[in-house]
């Protein structure tokens, strides 16, 4: 129904099912866009037993898939795997060199350097800090240090 910067306002059959609750996780493809974002249902409005307003946080415009490992020396807390996949919310470093990932759940280790596998490419990254932690995701920045491959 309406769209900002920030997220989008949209409605809903009412029997989308169990799976559509305040906090979970969800692709966002924008009309007449090609690629596919991420965002987050913050609000639910059951109008009626047939129509539900929902809103919807953009976490990011983009999402594209990639895969994490340890690197450097591993952390006896670290949770991450090698393998492990995770959602590139940022195409490029910002002026910082901050990305945004979002991550399996409970995964996010403080200190604890991973190396990112994108496009061909593989770049070592450290953690910033952690955004969000929700039971299905954990949503960090990280500063990209430098390429590995």
């Amino acid at each position: 129904e309406n769209a900002s910067d920030g997220g989008y306002g949209a409605r809903v059959p009412a029997t989308a099912g169990d799976w559509l609750v305040v906090g979970a996780l969800i692709g966002i493809q924008a009309e007449g866009r090609s690629r596919w974002g991420a965002g987050v249902v913050r609000r639910m409005l059951h109008t009626d037993e047939h129509d539900c307003r929902v809103g919807i946080e953009l976490l990011g415009r983009h999402a594209i898939a990639v895969r994490l490992a340890p690197s450097g020396v591993v952390s006896s807390f670290n949770a991450t795997r090698d393998n492990d996949p995770a959602i590139l919310l940022t195409p490029k470093p910002d002026a910082d060199r901050h990305v945004r990932l979002l991550l399996r759940a409970s995964t996010y280790t403080e200190g604890q350097a991973l190396e990112i596998r994108v496009r061909g490419q593989v770049d070592e990254i450290r953690p910033v800090r952690l955004v969000e932690s929700t039971g299905e995701y954990d949503l960090a920045v990280f500063e990209v240090v430098g390429r590995i491959a």
